[in-house]
């Protein structure tokens, strides 16, 4: 059986590389066009509603930056945990003539990570452990629409929000082989290396992971190869965080500390 580490080097891809770049679109044909927007970008919805409440454990320094800086941070798929992560875009492309090649653009994202399982004591045990984790709860629509009124008329080719989907190996290497083609078991789905297809590579993972059941929030670079390492843009965190929770493990008298210290801090209701 081929091993996930293997899986980067014997992919072979069966198309054109086309450039890349967002398809058109037809304004006209929609007459709620943030709806739209927001539908057209939401990828792998089944079962999901835009006011889905999602989740994220985070540190305590980093939940007290959103409130003081008021700016959500956005990391590189290269720097989150998982070594597998993005490995089909960073795998050989195979033209059709024969040549091989890469595709330049592998790196040229930003991502943040969040979770539909609300109470979840291995999540708790794996962000959380040293109990200093806070759980912060939004909904898709906010987190989505928080990173389009940033970028404006540039949202419907640069950000992107979708449930991660969950396969084994050789599921792995049937998305990989018609992701871009005509194959691909996608709804409405236009062939080619566009924008939308580029970014659904980004939503899979090995079922290893299947217990985050996460929730992605996708910034595509307008720069190419850039170097910084986060992405930041401005929030209300006030508007943003629908509630926050301590960790349930913490003793009565830390967590009247903790909600003290909070309250006081951010500003916000515990």
């Amino acid at each position: 059986m081929v091993g996930t580490i293997e899986l980067c080097q014997y992919i072979t891809w069966k198309y054109y590389v086309k450039p890349f770049r967002c398809t058109s679109v037809d304004w006209r044909k929609s007459k709620k066009v943030n709806d739209w927007k927001f539908m057209r970008n939401f990828l792998n919805a089944d079962g999901l509603s835009p006011d889905t409440p999602i989740y994220s454990i985070m540190q305590e320094e980093h939940l007290l930056n959103l409130f003081k800086d008021k700016k959500n941070v956005l990391r590189k798929p290269s720097d989150w945990d998982d070594p597998f992560e993005n490995f089909i875009l960073k795998s050989e492309v195979q033209l059709s003539s024969g040549e091989k090649g890469v595709f330049d653009f592998h790196d040229d994202f930003y991502g943040q990570c969040w979770t539909l399982n609300k109470n979840s004591d291995a999540m708790w045990r794996i962000y959380s452990q040293g109990k200093n984790g806070i759980q912060v709860t939004t909904t898709i629509r906010k987190l989505l629409k928080s990173l389009h009124e940033h970028l404006g008329e540039d949202a419907i080719g640069y950000g992107f929000v979708g449930r991660v989907q969950y396969f084994g190996d050789k599921e792995l290497v049937e998305f990989g082989d018609t992701v871009f083609d005509s194959k691909a078991k996608i709804v409405n789905f236009t062939p080619g290396v566009t924008t939308v297809n580029t970014v659904r590579t980004l939503f899979v993972k090995r079922c290893a992971f299947k217990h985050e059941e996460e929730v992605r929030l996708i910034r595509v670079s307008k720069q190419q190869k850039p170097t910084e390492a986060l992405y930041k843009y401005p929030v209300d965190p006030h508007d943003f965080v629908d509630q926050l929770m301590l960790d349930p493990r913490l003793s009565e008298a830390s967590f009247e500390k903790k909600k003290k210290c909070l309250k006081l801090l951010t500003g916000f209701k515990v």
